[in-house]
């Protein structure tokens, strides 16, 4: 009988309970809000914060290999004003006069949780709506209480935010506004105030951009943007960008860049930028092509078909092995200018939907080689002439003669790496912070490397399937030589070996 209470009593307060989570009022959860987004409170779950302050409309973005984010701002002239450079967990302002300043940062502004905790203590909330892991809350704010926040902002009385806030722990992970309150009675739109935290787990990597980035800003490269359209007069913008940074330009979708006239100015000062843009296809020029049309219609020469891996694929980690000194050769291969990957539209399209998928695993993926221009293969065809040359063998092919190196099929004198649709890659795990084990080293040629080998552990097994499966997902066909190794399928250039060396004017 007593048994029979006790399990009762539990089932009533386990009931009681979880009436109890879901009944909380609005009012409770708003409170629990403000209890749980103190100063202390949130220093303990965020590390950093920075505010974007969007009122000015940017003209053009230019952004960099780095996934930096540089907006322009000008004045009624077409002359630059600022550059604002958005950097994962800093945002700096480049101002009119060169000084280069950072917005806001916990570690400069000590007292910004201070802020930010009283700025929701005094907010009035207004509504709410309930997702599975989050609430977003319509809350009201005074302009005296957004000073720190928003400057210049005059004949207002308030201003309406969203915000969004996680469920378990009821904090406040990030707050924009949707409109501002009250000209002459009316709302106004007002494009974007945004608070973001930062996590403290992305620290130390925020710390490393921070001061590599902060090495870089006493030298600047010009960019120069000319605009001409055909039904107004041509106009002229120029601005600095920190050197290092290698920047490209997004554009409305009515103009383009004559991609032949920016090249000419850019190899006039390789430092410096010029982009020629235009909404005119008559004053596009066709490019000169020294190379030979091939089958598909294009010349080996042309790489306006290819993008660059770093930019269509931020998350993927670059290792290009043909660039250094650390392949089987044991130096730097030919036509490999940059240490970049390049690979074909088409094929970058779906390896970005295979690192998507990866990437939702706790995986990035990693690039050895993509796009292969023909003189890194001759190159390669040279070197096995040279018997004498066997200095990087204990490394890569410690069984084999140098002279069957073609015959076992490592090495041809045509690849398909070279009409740009192939990819030799591997899983990087983001947790443990190396390489997936596959059993055997990329490049090494020996039968372990061969995608179906068998004497390898479960595990080896289990990392080769991962990464063949999830690729011929995405329409890649793996090759049986090298686990490594996948060409698309359909891809675009079937009967083309380029020729183009692997550089960024090469997709200018």
């Amino acid at each position: 009988m007593m048994k029979k209470i006790g399990i009762v009593f539990v089932v009533f307060m386990f009931l009681l309970c979880g009436c109890r989570n879901k009944s909380l009022s609005d009012e409770e959860i708003f409170e629990l809000i403000r209890e749980n987004n103190t100063s202390e409170k949130l220093k303990e779950t965020y590390q950093s914060v920075y505010v974007k302050d969007k009122r000015n409309q940017e003209v053009y973005s230019v952004y960099d290999s780095q996934d930096r984010r540089i907006y322009s701002f000008f004045d009624d002239r077409d002359q630059v004003k600022s550059v604002r450079i958005e950097e994962r967990d800093f945002a700096y302002c480049l101002n009119e006069d060169s000084s280069f300043s950072q917005l806001i940062n916990m570690k400069e502004e000590a007292d910004i949780w201070e802020k930010i905790s009283s700025l929701i203590a005094k907010m009035e909330f207004q509504s709410m709506e309930k997702t599975d892991a989050f609430y977003i809350l319509k809350a009201r704010v005074a302009k005296e209480d957004l000073d720190g926040y928003l400057d210049d902002v005059s004949d207002i009385s308030s201003i309406d935010l969203d915000l969004l806030v996680d469920k378990n722990s009821f904090t406040v992970t990030s707050f924009q506004n949707e409109t501002l309150n009250y000209t002459n009675k009316e709302k106004v739109e007002l494009p974007e105030l945004e608070i973001i935290y930062n996590a403290k787990d992305v620290e130390n990597e925020s710390e490393k951009i921070l001061i590599d980035h902060m090495k870089k800003i006493s030298e600047y490269r010009t960019c120069t943007i000319i605009t001409d359209r055909k039904d107004s007069e041509t106009s002229t913008i120029t601005y600095n960008v920190a050197s290092g940074d290698h920047s490209g330009v997004l554009l409305p979708e009515d103009l383009h860049i004559n991609t032949k006239k920016s090249q000419i100015d850019n190899e006039t000062n390789d430092n410096d930028v010029t982009y020629y843009v235009t909404d005119s296809e008559d004053d596009m020029e066709e490019k000169e092509h020294e190379g030979q049309m091939s089958a598909d219609g294009v010349y080996d020469d042309d790489a306006s078909g290819f993008v660059s891996l770093s930019e269509y694929i931020p998350d993927a980690i670059l290792e290009i092995r043909y660039y250094s000194t650390y392949n089987f050769i044991g130096e730097r291969i030919s036509g490999y200018e940059e240490p970049m990957a390049l690979l074909s539209k088409e094929a970058a399209k779906a390896l970005k939907q295979v690192s998507d998928e990866l990437v939702k695993k706790g995986y990035r993926l990693k690039i050895y080689d993509a796009y292969r221009p023909q003189s890194a293969v001759d190159h390669f065809v040279r070197w096995s002439y040279d018997i004498k040359d066997s200095r990087m063998k204990k490394y890569f092919y410690p069984e084999l003669d140098k002279a069957v190196l073609f015959k076992e099929g490592y090495i041809a004198e045509k690849s398909s790496h070279t009409r740009g649709s192939t990819v030799d890659l591997t899983i990087f795990d983001m947790e443990a912070g190396k390489e997936l084990d596959m059993g055997s080293t990329f490049d090494l040629f020996a039968e372990i490397s061969h995608s179906d080998y068998s004497e390898i552990s479960d595990e080896q097994k289990a990392n080769r399937a991962l990464l063949r499966t999830t690729m011929e997902a995405h329409g890649f066909a793996p090759y049986a030589e090298e686990w490594w190794h996948f060409t698309l399928k359909d891809e675009p250039y079937p009967n083309t070996y380029f020729t183009f060396p692997v550089n960024s004017d090469s997709i200018r």
